[in-house]
């Protein structure tokens, strides 16, 4: 029973991640492009707290870990936000990716 929750809570949150990143990259010039990455970082901070949580008290390394993926996406963020150039954004752009899919990859230990 427990192992299908966890099954269905993966593909959720892969499924609202791949959606969120499409919309992040895909959307114009404007408000909607930094609000998909306002959004996404938040998301990764959530990713962060969820999967920092999950790990025993003793494993502080694993949790500051953990904490420091979802950090990345707020500097991602912010980057975003303080940045003037297309490149610089799109460099803030794919450091709240990487944050995102980390903190899922780290959660659920996908590659080992």
């Amino acid at each position: 029973m427990a192992l299908g929750v966890l099954l269905i809570m993966l593909v959720a949150m892969i499924i609202i991640s791949v959606i969120g990143v499409i919309v992040m990259f895909l959307s114009g010039n404007g408000k909607g492009k930094k609000t998909a990455v306002c959004l996404m970082a938040g998301w990764a901070m959530v990713i962060a707290y969820i999967s920092a949580t999950s790990q025993p008290l003793n494993y502080t390394l694993a949790q500051v870990i953990r904490w420091g993926i979802g950090a990345v996406g707020i500097a991602g963020a912010v980057l975003f936000y303080k940045a003037k150039s297309e490149k610089v954004q799109l460099a803030a752009q794919i450091l709240v990716t990487l944050s995102v899919f980390l903190g899922i990859e780290r959660m659920f230990c996908l590659f080992g």
